[in-house]
């Protein structure tokens, strides 16, 4: 068989991430809107139909005949087909002229999309496949944040709920828990379902059957189910977890009724709890159709291959970390998918250059992810996403809604960042199609970001304008008038705070401290804050990776096909300790013949982690211990360490209860990268010319090379921001360490932000600020890549 490509991607909120291995091992990387469409700009009409254009679209090759071309200037619309593009020329021919009303060439900004999904855009791009053509064979790599935001924005499937007798409310009447405290007037939940159906079933605590599911009421069940109008089901039934026998039958009279979509709770969470239980399976059918149409259309345009048909792989990344094939894969599974693919990437790359102890740091378009890797990734069990909260493992990842895309606003009485998003459409108001005023901007006009570095077109003097409109908001709203630094430098404190606390939360909350680790920022927005989120958290050690805008992408690249396996306990630890080795073989077992129903031999597979979970006898929350580690005996000593390390005590007279046991299996091993090729400390490493800001190209830094900031460096996926009082050396893989010499001044002045200071009222008529020019590039970039992408 034909070598394939390895082709490993990240759908964003805002932008889709790739990176790609060629068949002869050659490694590419592109960046598209996940709205699945590549901006430029139209300059002069050179011929009929022909006009010129400017873009960053990296690809030399015409493989976009057939797109749809449109304008997406303010007041204009005007829609055709692609003929042709001469990018020796930079010139494209369309099948239609423009009208006449068309006002704004040159610089009208437009768009072209094939109307496929973002992955299968990006594919073409590194495969230069045009639309008349299949694509190679390959074996893509997903993480999407597709059932997320259909989950927060509400636009998942219509679903039914099928509950035993009595519990039709259930998901209304929750825990009773007040979201806020104080609050009066409390809000009703938010219910992922549209019809509660009450099923006739019941069965004790131990499974035995108190009231059986009979013939009738299978047929009165799928008669209300069909006569809803529901496309998904979710099934949840009174300790169906011990045992499943009525909800397989529902499933079974349902699917022979036509009925494609239905979630069983068993399935998807075997444990205690009916809520959570129910909450899980009400997810998973609610984003299930909305998860299976976008896989399907990318699985359809995958395996159009007649040389090689139904040979293409889709594998996505899971919320736990690891590869699911799409055939698999469950819906519920998704709603952490990017952000997991960071983390994986993450422990990859502080590896490769010595760290055993790092935070990362991902701030995206949308929304900024922490997690932290001390060795071992850490696991959560319990899923929030907005008000709905599930059972289903998952990295412990915090997100806070602060990104490039927030918008920063004035609500009246204080200046806020987020939490709402520009997203990719209109995106930030630099992008030229009518968006507020967002993180984006404000990085562009405090000069950390070069416009010719962006992958999509960019205007300052539209930034401008959209931050002239909030200063003009606030006059109106308070008579106050405030400086462009003033405003700039008060929305970047206010994104650098939200993100240092949700830092916090994944580790001084945890019971560890940040200064011990170091911090890895990456995504579109991660390096240009790094170093100011570091002094809000005292950290010493930046990582910056040259893969930084795509190591949600690399980290799927690296991720490894994972199964889980786990049972729930609920006895003492003395009593159940001796059945331990035995419960850990079998869920290993159980794990691993998953992995082998996937294709893997039992040679290539391996146990990644076996986590027992123990809790004092009463409580509800439980601490895990990892088996491989203690053994059995152990146990109580390991529970005792991590309770105190958390806590600060352990009352050492109560009863320990074990809670479950969890095993993940996984395609091999994880591989421990080789030691850093740091430049040594007794040699004097080649300093860089000190320059005010200076435009640094990324791919022109050689290993063990320092430089003091304040710095742009920049790279064709990635851009950071050296502050002023940093010093960065290069490390292997072109990736970059950053530390603050002791003598440093903590305080990071201002002086280098290119923007006046001056103390005139901020209005159009008088501001004395003007967008700083882009700093020339020394010359085109060529990315390199060291080490291993693919495993």
């Amino acid at each position: 068989m034909a070598a394939k490509w390895h082709i490993a991607v990240d759908t964003g909120g805002t932008f889709t991430d790739c990176i790609a291995v060629s068949p002869e091992g050659e490694t590419l990387r592109t960046k598209v809107l996940s709205s699945s469409r590549l901006r430029g700009i139209l300059g002069e009409k050179t011929a009929a139909r022909q006009y010129r254009f400017s873009h960053n679209w990296r690809v030399a090759e015409d493989i976009f005949k057939g797109y749809t071309f449109s304008l997406i200037s303010r007041n204009e619309q005007f829609e055709t087909l692609i003929e042709s593009i001469d990018f020796q020329q930079n010139t494209l021919t369309l099948a239609n002229d423009l009208p006449s009303t068309v006002h704004h060439l040159p610089l009208a900004v437009f768009e072209i999309t094939a109307h496929e999904e973002a992955p299968i855009l990006a594919a073409r791009l590194v495969t230069r496949t045009p639309l008349d053509q299949p694509l190679p064979l390959m074996e893509m790599r997903l993480g999407t944040t597709k059932g997320t935001n259909a989950l927060l924005e509400k636009k998942g499937a219509t679903t039914a709920l099928l509950i035993t007798e009595g519990f039709g409310d259930l998901p209304a009447i929750g825990t009773q828990q007040r979201p806020h405290l104080f609050q009066l007037d409390i809000p009703e939940p938010e219910l992922l379902h549209t019809h509660a159906i009450e099923v006739r079933e019941r069965m004790d605590a131990q499974g035995n059957i108190l009231k059986e599911l009979t013939a009738s009421e299978l047929q009165r069940i799928v008669s209300q189910v069909k006569k809803s109008g529901v496309r998904s089901v979710a099934v949840a039934l009174l300790h169906a977890w011990r045992n499943p026998a009525h909800e397989l039958k529902i499933r079974e009279a349902l699917q022979t009724a036509g009925l494609s979509f239905v979630s069983l709770s068993h399935v998807l969470m075997p444990a205690i709890k009916i809520l959570p239980r129910a909450q899980t399976a009400l997810v998973d059918a609610y984003l299930s159709p909305i998860l299976h149409e976008y896989l399907e259309n990318i699985t359809q345009t995958l395996t159009q291959t007649p040389k090689h048909p139904n040979t293409q792989t889709l594998k996505v990344m899971s919320s736990a970390g690891g590869l699911v094939d799409a055939s698999h894969f469950s819906a519920k599974d998704s709603l952490l998918s990017g952000p997991a693919g960071g983390v994986v990437g993450t422990a990859a790359i502080a590896r490769s250059l010595g760290f055993q102890k790092a935070i990362g740091f991902d701030m995206g378009g949308t929304s900024t992810d922490a997690a932290r890797f001390d060795g071992r990734f850490d696991y959560e069990y319990t899923t929030r996403i907005g008000s709905v909260e599930m059972l289903s493992p998952c990295l412990s990842i915090e997100t806070v809604a602060a990104g490039g895309g927030s918008i920063c606003w004035f609500d009246g009485n204080k200046l806020c960042v987020g939490p709402e998003s520009a997203g990719a459409s209109p995106g930030p108001a630099c992008y030229g199609a009518g968006g507020p005023l967002t993180i984006t901007d404000v990085n562009l006009l405090l000069g950390k970001l070069d416009p010719a570095a962006m992958g999509i077109p960019v205007s300052r003097e539209r930034a401008l304008e959209a931050l002239r409109a909030v200063a003009e908001d606030i006059f109106l709203k308070t008579n106050i008038r405030y400086t462009e630094e003033e405003l700039l430098r008060g929305f970047e404190k206010i994104a650098n705070e939200k993100m240092a606390e949700a830092i916090r939360k994944i580790s001084v909350a945890k019971g560890f401290d940040p200064k011990n680790y170091a911090l890895l920022a990456f995504g579109g927005a991660g390096g240009l804050h790094a170093c100011k989120i570091a002094e809000l958290l005292d950290i010493e050690t930046v990582i910056l990776p040259y893969d930084g805008g795509l190591l949600s992408a690399y980290g799927i690249g690296q991720a490894q096909v994972e199964r889980f396996a786990q049972r729930q306990v609920l006895k003492k630890l003395d009593d159940c300790k001796t059945e331990l080795p035995r419960l850990v073989e079998d869920l290993t077992n159980e794990a691993t013949a998953a992995l082998m129903q996937e294709g893997f031999s039992k040679n290539e597979t391996g146990i990644k982690s076996c986590l027992v979970h123990l809790r004092f006898q009463g409580q509800e929350s439980s601490l895990e211990v990892d088996f491989l580690q203690s053994g059995a005996g152990g146990l109580e000593a390991f529970f005792e360490k991590k309770y105190r390390q958390l806590f600060g005590h352990f009352p050492g007279n109560r009863a320990v209860e074990v809670e479950s046991v969890k095993v993940v299996a996984s395609s091999g091993n994880p591989k421990q990268n080789e030691s850093p090729e740091l430049a040594s400390r007794g040699q004097s490493a080649t300093q860089r010319p000190k320059a005010s800001s200076e435009v640094v190209i990324w791919d022109e830094l050689n290993l063990g090379e320092t430089l003091e900031g304040p710095a742009i460096l920049l790279n064709a996926n990635s851009t950071a921001y050296l502050e002023s009082g940093w010093q960065m050396e290069v490390a292997s893989g072109k990736n970059l360490i950053i530390k603050k010499p002791q003598s440093a001044d903590r305080q990071t002045t201002s002086s280098n932000s290119q923007l006046s200071t001056h103390n005139s009222p901020l209005t159009p008529s008088n501001s004395n600020f003007s967008p700083t020019a882009s700093p020339p590039l020394r010359r085109k970039w060529a990315p390199s890549f060291s080490g291993r992408l693919f495993r």
